[in-house]
């Protein structure tokens, strides 16, 4: 509903939150808040209707505009924008988040740029072993453990999510870390994302 929203008025993002807001599930208003900023960003360049509010100089808008109750779907789509504008410097988008994200959704920003990571190597790498590595690699280049922290479970979130409860690459991910209080902290956010994620049709735990 946020992706319709958002057609139904032009791209304005504000006006698209607001009538999320007119939804009366919880759920539903967080999801849909999703969808306007997902699509805040794929309507970048549509021909009728392009985006309102992405600011090239300034990354991380709309979150830092938006009200709070908004701020954290906002924060983890607004990283794969941030790596467009930067050239796709990771380490450039973890500066971003430490200095120009509200302070309490900076860990978000980082587990966006985590989800970041896993659609990367997933699309643009070959192989299961490469992929690990890759996302490993793109995670580390935090810049202190609440950084690395949060780029490895918006990895393992977005991996179990985006695979419908497959787990296998977010099991690699967790044991192919060296640093082990990052990889305690890879196997909760694994069995959290595990748990909350239905298995999908065929998927059997032994």
């Amino acid at each position: 509903m946020g992706h319709g929203f958002m057609a139904v008025f032009e791209s304005d993002v504000f006006r698209s939150l607001a009538a999320c807001d007119a939804l009366a599930d919880p759920w539903e208003q967080h999801h849909c808040y999703g969808g306007v900023f997902m699509e805040n960003l794929t309507a970048m360049h549509h021909p009728s209707r392009p985006s309102k509010h992405l600011r090239p100089e300034e990354p991380l808008y709309p979150c830092t505009a938006v009200d709070r109750r908004y701020k954290a779907e906002c924060y983890m789509k607004q990283t794969a924008y941030a790596l467009h504008v930067r050239d796709g410097d990771f380490g450039a988008v973890f500066a971003l988040c430490r200095a120009g994200a509200d302070a309490d959704f900076r860990a978000v920003c980082y587990q966006g740029l985590g989800g970041d990571a896993g659609i990367l190597s997933s699309k643009f790498v070959i192989g299961a072993a490469a992929q690990t590595a890759t996302l490993r690699s793109l995670c580390q280049q935090g810049p202190d453990v609440e950084a690395r922290s949060n780029c490895v479970v918006g990895a393992v979130n977005t991996s179990v999510r985006d695979l419908g409860g497959n787990d296998t690459k977010a099991r690699a991910l967790c044991s192919g870390l060296d640093d082990r209080a990052l990889a305690a902290i890879c196997q909760i956010a694994h069995a959290s994302a595990s748990h909350g994620v239905p298995q999908p049709e065929g998927l059997h735990r032994h």
